[in-house]
């Protein structure tokens, strides 16, 4: 191959988005590409100095937890695996090696070629071709959420020990109560255990359980016959419980089960059978249970607000989920494959730089992941189309998610925001007025003031009309 060629092929291997490394018999690593370097954070000149420059020292140190070149020597063969290599910073990353034997001559393995990728890359690509080719929909207190569909994307150390853990008990029919703030992705693990159980091939039945009237949450939750009560459906109802039979029935904040109900609830877990609204008769019902709350379980059971003995049947695996700002390592996957949804939903094809990302992590997210997600959408659609690498996050975005998450007084009790001298209808669409035009002269394109304000381009339409805001006029 001639110099011009080499060149050609080093810069080909430069510009691929996942690692390239070549090991000799010794453990020695020959070539390695840029992605190598960029991944474990070093430099050229670190990476040919031990531990670095050689698989075998790398384990004995510690560095790496295993070789997957030395098997290729080994058995002359293929082989490919999970490793955790800790880079410069001493942060530990997941990844997955495809070895490859290189024979002479005599068919003896010279060298090992390696294709190398992080989990969280893989997870994104997997999940982006899973989500374009189905489609999900939702009705009533049933929903069947693309979102349960997800496998967590994660890097961080504090995720990696909950899922291993997890692993430890999917198979099990224990009851698994999940914990954590708003948003940060309950539901996602509640379907990864799901999926990782014996019972993926039956459905996942979630229920919102904050989104059940008091006065029909026992005939949604056990289903009812027929003439059970006054707009009962002819030929009765299944409940949800029953729809769950050979499955997992998810309970999402499960805080808000009325009180008078779960005794009932209990009944049902401990004795797996379920008697519907108006019958006399029990059906046996086989499902895994997983609750989640963002709630204090244990203060709401010392205010009377919920039982004690259906707190420790649901309390058997507790797992805590550690909000974002905790493992910030996970914001810079996350935001890369919520950047991919995006990419694919409004056909864009932006990519994140550094000084983004380091903008994504400086923040605290008190909205967790589903604030991140929001953001990167939002962000997505008000950077110009024109631009491929997205450079920055306006601090705009950060300002409004934080509202909704800050501490404030009420209104009342430091100003007051009536006009007497206006009706109620008046004094909101003197409000409303105000904070279409302060949106408009922000953001100065209707469409992200709209994107910004969580509502539809026809809606702001209407309304920039209705106001006569053509101008983006500012009230101030």
């Amino acid at each position: 191959m001639g110099t011009d060629q080499s060149i050609m092929l080093n810069n080909i291997l430069d510009h691929l988005y996942c690692g390239v490394t070549m090991v000799e018999r010794k453990g020695n690593i020959i070539f390695f590409n840029e992605w190598i370097l960029h991944t474990f954070k070093l430099t050229y000149d670190e990476m040919l100095k031990a531990p670095n420059n050689n698989i075998n020292t790398a384990v004995n140190s510690g560095l790496a937890d295993l070789s997957i070149s030395r098997r290729v020597f080994e058995t002359g063969k293929a082989a490919y695996g999970c490793q955790k290599i800790r880079n410069h910073d001493g942060v530990e990353v997941f990844i997955f090696s495809l070895h490859t034997p290189i024979f002479d001559g005599y068919g003896n393995v010279l060298y090992s070629l390696g294709i190398v990728d992080e989990f969280s890359h893989l997870q994104s690509l997997y999940f982006m071709s899973v989500n374009a080719i189905n489609e999900y929909s939702s009705s009533g207190y049933l929903q069947s959420n693309p979102e349960l569909r997800e496998t967590p994307i994660f890097r961080s150390k504090e995720m990696t020990e909950l899922i291993a853990n997890l692993i430890e008990i999917v198979d099990s029919d224990a009851p698994i109560l999940l914990q954590g703030e708003s948003g940060t992705g309950k539901e996602v693990i509640a379907s990864f255990i799901h999926k990782s159980s014996h019972r993926r091939e039956a459905p996942m039945i979630r229920v919102n359980c904050s989104a059940i009237p008091a006065s029909l949450f026992e005939s949604e939750l056990f289903g009812y016959e027929k003439g059970s009560f006054t707009g009962a459906q002819t030929g009765g109802k299944e409940g949800l419980v029953e729809a769950a039979n050979g499955g997992t029935l998810f309970l999402d904040e499960i805080n808000s089960i009325p009180l008078e109900l779960q005794g009932k609830l209990l009944r049902v877990i401990e004795e797996k059978k379920i008697k519907r609204l108006g019958s006399i008769k029990e059906k046996a019902v086989d499902f895994r249970i997983i609750s989640a709350t963002n709630e204090n379980l244990s203060e709401m059971v010392k205010k009377n607000t919920f039982r004690m003995d259906l707190f420790f049947r649901l309390n058997v695996f507790p797992v805590t989920i550690p909000p974002l700002r905790d493992r910030k390592d996970d914001v810079e996957p996350l935001a890369n494959y919520f950047l991919g949804k995006f990419n694919q939903k409004y056909r864009h094809s932006k990519t994140l730089s550094q000084s983004a990302i380091d903008e994504l992590i400086a923040y605290d997210w008190p909205g967790n992941v589903r604030e991140l997600k929001n953001i990167i959408e939002r962000l997505t659609i008000i950077s110009d189309n024109l631009t491929h690498t997205i450079q920055n996050v306006p601090a705009l975005l950060f300002q409004k998610a934080s509202l909704f998450h800050k501490e404030v007084e009420t209104p009342i009790l430091n100003q007051s925001y009536m006009i007497e001298s206006l009706s109620l209808e008046e004094n909101l669409e003197y409000y409303e007025r105000r904070i279409l035009s302060e949106a408009l002269v922000k953001f100065q394109s209707p469409v992200c003031a709209a994107s910004a304000l969580g509502i539809s381009q026809p809606t702001i339409s209407r309304k920039i009309a209705k106001y006569n805001l053509g101008r983006y006029t500012s009230t101030k």
